[in-house]
Parts: C-alpha cells; sequence; structure tokens
C-alpha cells in the first residue's frame, strides 16, 4: 500500500510544481527561475554538516507550542522503540506496529478501526517515519535558523504527538481511572502546557498586529508616485511590497551579489546596467553587516565604470530606522 500512497503524493507534489514553473516557461525565464530557485539555493546552503546538525537545537524554541515538540519526539521514539523490537524478534514492522495499536487501542479496537481501518493508521505512521529523517535534513540543510523553515515539520509532529497523546490515555485506563478522572487529567495538562506556551503565543501575536519599519513605509509610499520605482540594497523585499513600489531590477535581492560563487561578472553588470536604465527614485542601503552596499566579491573596471556612474547620479537624502536612503540626482 506505501508505493501507492508515495505515488499518489509525488504525483500532488509535481502538479503543484507543475503550476508554479508554467509561467516561467511561457515567458521564457526558465534559465532565470533554475538561477535564483536552485543554483543561489546550492551556494546558499554551503555550510558543514556539524553547523547543519547545531540548529536543530532550534525545534523546541520555534515549536514549543502546547509541547508539541515534547509529545512528538517521544512519539516518534516509541515508534522507532517498536521497531527496533520487532526487528530483534524478526517481526515485520506492520506487525509490530500493529501489536502496538492493538494495545493502545484495547477494548475500543473495534469501534476506532470503524472510523480509521488499522491498515491506513499503519501507513500513516510509516510515512511519517519516513518523514521525519528528510524533513529535518532539508530544515537544517541551509545552516540558518529561521524560524518559518521549521513549519514543515508540524504535520509530522502533529501526527506523532497524537500518537503520544493516545499511549497516555491507554496507560490511564490500565490504572483503573474513572472516565471524569480522565478528563480531568486531560483538561489540567493541557492548561499547564498552555502556561508554558502563553508567552509565545503573546510573540507571534504581536508579530501579527505590529508592523515593521513603518517609518520607510510611510516615507516611500509619501515620496514617490505609484509609477515610481525603487531599489532596497539587502533581503526587505517586503517594504517594498508594503509601499506598493516596484523594484528597479529582476535582482530584487541584492544580497546574492555579495555571495563569492554566485554573483559573476556577467550578473553584476546586468544588474548594474538594470539600475542605470530604469532610473529608480530611491535607492535604500539597510547596512546588513553580510551586505555592504554596492560592494561586490569580484570586480572588472567595466564594473567599476558602472557603479561610479550610480554613485555619481545619487545623493544621500534622508536616515530612516537605520536605513540611508538616496534620491536620485536631478537631470
Amino acid at each position: 500500500m506505501i508505493p501507492q500512497v508515495l505515488l499518489a503524493m509525488s504525483v500532488g507534489a509535481l502538479l503543484v510544481s507543475a503550476l508554479v514553473i508554467l509561467p516561467f516557461a511561457w515567458h521564457g525565464a526558465l534559465a532565470q527561475f533554475w538561477d535564483a530557485a536552485f543554483l543561489y539555493n546550492f551556494v546558499y546552503i554551503e555550510e558543514t554538516w556539524l553547523d547543519r546538525f547545531l540548529i536543530l537545537r532550534y525545534i523546541p524554541v520555534f515549536l514549543p507550542a502546547l509541547g508539541l515538540t515534547l509529545f512528538a519526539t517521544v512519539g516518534g521514539l516509541i515508534a522507532t522503540l517498536a521497531f527496533a523490537e520487532g526487528a530483534r524478534q524478526r517481526q515485520s514492522v506492520w506487525t509490530r506496529w500493529g501489536d502496538t495499536l492493538d494495545a493502545l487501542w484495547g477494548e475500543r479496537a473495534r469501534e476506532i478501526q470503524n472510523a480509521l481501518p488499522r491498515g491506513q493508521v499503519l501507513v500513516l505512521i510509516a510515512i511519517v517515519m519516513i518523514g521525519l529523517p528528510i524533513e529535518l535534513i532539508l530544515v537544517s540543510l541551509s545552516g540558518n535558523g529561521f524560524d518559518h523553515y521549521f513549519l514543515a515539520l508540524l504535520p509530522v509532529f502533529a501526527v506523532l504527538a497524537a500518537f503520544t497523546f493516545r499511549i497516555v490515555l491507554a496507560m490511564l485506563k490500565r490504572v483503573a481511572l474513572a472516565r471524569w478522572a480522565i478528563a480531568v487529567f486531560v483538561l489540567a495538562l493541557l492548561a499547564v502546557l498552555l502556561l508554558f506556551a502563553a508567552e509565545d503565543v503573546q510573540s507571534v501575536w504581536q508579530r501579527l498586529v505590529r508592523r515593521e519599519n513603518t517609518a520607510i513605509i510611510h516615507y516611500l509610499a509619501q515620496n514617490t508616485a505609484p509609477r515610481d520605482e525603487i531599489y532596497i540594497w539587502g533581503s526587505e523585499a517586503r517594504v517594498s511590497f508594503e509601499a506598493k513600489r516596484r523594484s528597479a531590477t529582476r535582482f530584487i535581492y541584492g544580497a546574492p551579489f555579495s555571495r563569492r560563487g554566485y554573483a559573476t561578472p556577467t550578473k553584476t553588470r546586468e544588474f548594474l546596467h538594470d539600475l542605470l536604465a530604469r532610473k529608480p527614485r530611491f535607492m535604500l542601503d539597510i547596512h546588513a553587516p553580510n551586505h555592504p552596499f554596492l560592494t561586490f566579491p569580484l570586480t572588472t573596471s567595466e564594473i567599476e565604470s558602472l557603479k561610479q556612474q550610480l554613485v555619481a547620479a545619487y545623493q544621500e537624502r534622508a536616515t530612516i530606522e537605520g536605513w540611508t536612503i538616496y534620491e536620485r540626482r536631478a537631470p
């Protein structure tokens, strides 16, 4: 059954990927798509495996709500130990996991199987156990601990956490607790976990309701017309988006041009030519320590000439929230 399920999942993934790729193919931009989505990321993930492994320490930091990481870890360990015990006794993984489920379900086995057949549960556990190491590798591959990377772990963690809760409930039944006592235990447990998660939930809520760089966005909206283009040197395209102003070049992020191994004379020349030709009203330096303004890891006489032309065409206008804004000089 697993091959058929994996085949169906693969077809679904390919269909979604096709929807993303087709517009690029339609406009003859597959080479640019490959360059931005793959080539740059191959350079971006050039980290040691030790650095990648250490990134996993952020999992309980970014996924702490309601003890999700703890319960998922317990569920994953038990499923792994069940598999190892089955191998020791020369049982198939299906038999061992099936025996584990039967033990957990107990007297309600028939009732639960009517709602979700045992075979489907076994397939779900198998897919989760295959997916968990893959997800951990992909999450840590870049060597950067950005919180949104860890969202990919939520589906796998949810299944493993549910597995753990089923184990807890089965244990409570075996100590002959009344149903009302089990309900009180579960509610008390959730209340304690909510207390631990309260600070993180509040932090996420504040991030949702409070906009960052509002002064910059307001300045751009007030001092440019909708048709004006701008350019932000760094990785802050969200500011352009919120100000509703277009970038003057297809290289929306300037950070890649600071990456040795990605930046080439051809790409750098194209980037500078775009800025000189499109004449953005403002250029913004966010002063990112790893991405110095108009600084490239390689240079040629032509690149230096283009850079000097660009510098001469702009003058410093203002500094807002630590960002320096350069305005194009009047012709």
